[in-house]
């Protein structure tokens, strides 16, 4: 589950939040919705990607990949059940982000991408260079050390497929604004659709026999939701939600009903399994990112967050700070080398004590969160400007290095052709 959670390029997010539109990703490149006046945040949107990185990080804390561990290990006692069914609420953080930059439309931008990569590639090599040079972690040598710092970002499963969605977002978007408004209801039900067959397809690989022989395959591109091709499914949603008012059709107790619903449904249902030694059935239930649950769950707290109105004063501007610098949460939150101190330590404190993990879950999350806040500013204080110009240089070069290729290939075929007549 290592990297799960849990997002081209929106104006409205920052250079390290990425090229669009997820946790952080979507906050400072994302393009605003419909309506809302250009360059500015929406607050609604800002505090849905508050919740949604506080969500994936108490998801990453509940599957044991910062201090409770025991979640893990098929223990039969109270820890194991109360944290998969709590985990019903929290594992659709990943979707959220998702959905969210759908709704606000990624306009892509070469810069934004790189950017983005820039910035996890700093933040990670510094995470690296100081794990290996304070010994919380263990590497083979200086190559050892090269190597993790140059692949750190694509360990992130969801960094490509956010780069991917990216790419793809002119199509995307020009899909849906060619639809009329009953073909947008047709796909959106045809969406819909396509994720329960693939959710079933895709237990036939997550089912284990117990001996581990049957490998986790991408069937049709699915694989459990770790895939561009969902991530695309969640974008088309979110365009779909925006340009039809879908949100405000049903009044946000609705949506807070069916929220609270399909949440007590993913964890009732992966709880049960669990006591029934179904465990391989329990992992595909809730940990499959097209369980059509998890996407209506998803659709549910946009849906609610959508009613909020815009916020003024300090409190405001609290809730956008902490959205613009979400996406740098993520990338430190879960099996960080820079993070491993903190995360022995949680471990220590916690270990044995039930009570104590479970009521340590929402502080322990925002501390990671604000760590993560820290970590944005003072990379863009220092050499987010930097990097952002190197960045705008390197689209320009790429674009004039296309546009020249392009013209090249029509002169090409286009003496061709001119040939053929002459003779």
């Amino acid at each position: 589950m290592k990297n799960q959670a849990d997002s081209g390029a929106l104006r409205t997010l920052p250079a390290d939040e990425a090229a669009g539109g997820v946790s952080g990703a979507q906050t400072e490149n994302s393009c605003e919705n419909a309506g809302a006046e250009k360059g500015k945040r929406q607050f609604a949107p800002d505090v849905l990607r508050v919740i949604a990185m506080l969500f994936i990080i108490l998801h990453h804390l509940l599957t044991g990949n910062i201090g409770f561990s025991q979640a893990q290990q098929g223990e039969s006692g109270a820890l194991y059940y109360v944290s998969y069914f709590l985990d019903g609420f929290f594992v659709i953080g990943v979707n959220i982000f998702f959905l969210l930059s759908g709704y606000l439309k990624i306009n892509l931008r070469l810069s934004k991408i790189i950017s983005l990569l820039l910035k996890i590639f700093v933040i990670g090599s510094l995470s690296v260079c100081i794990a290996a040079a304070c010994g919380t972690e263990e590497y083979g040598g200086a190559w050892d050390i090269i190597l993790s710092c140059l692949t750190f970002a694509f360990e992130h499963w969801f960094v490509y497929v956010y780069i991917g969605i990216c790419l793809l977002s002119p199509l995307l978007n020009l899909f849906v604004e060619k639809l009329g408004g009953k073909a947008g209801y047709f796909v959106g039900i045809s969406l819909f659709l396509l994720s329960i067959v693939a959710f079933g397809a895709d237990y036939i690989y997550a089912a284990d026999d117990g001996g581990g022989s049957l490998p986790r395959v991408s069937l049709l591109g699915t694989n459990a939701g770790y895939s561009i091709l969902w991530g695309c499914a969640l974008y088309l949603f979110g365009r779909l939600i925006s340009l039809h008012g879908f949100a405000f059709r049903r009044r946000a107790r609705f949506w807070a009903l069916s929220f609270v619903v399909c949440s007590l449904v993913l964890g009732g249902v992966t709880a049960g399994l669990i006591a029934l030694g179904q465990g391989a059935a329990a992992w595909w239930f809730i940990y499959c990112y097209n369980n059509p649950l998890q996407l209506f769950s998803a659709v549910s707290l946009l849906c609610i967050c959508l009613h909020i109105r815009g916020g003024r004063g300090a409190f405001s501007a609290a809730v956008s700070f902490a959205a613009k610098h979400s996406f740098t949460a993520y990338i430190i939150h879960s099996d960080n080398p820079l993070f491993s101190p903190y995360r022995a330590f949680l471990l220590d404190c916690v270990s044995g004590k039930f009570w104590a993990q479970i009521l340590l879950l929402l502080p322990n999350a925002i501390i990671i969160f604000a760590l993560g806040i820290a970590v944005s500013f003072v990379y863009d204080f220092t050499l987010g400007r930097i990097f952002g110009r190197f960045s705008r240089f390197a689209e320009r070069v790429c674009l004039a290095a296309g546009r020249k290729v392009c013209g090249a290939t029509g002169r090409v075929f286009g003496g061709a052709k001119g040939d053929t007549k002459d003779s």
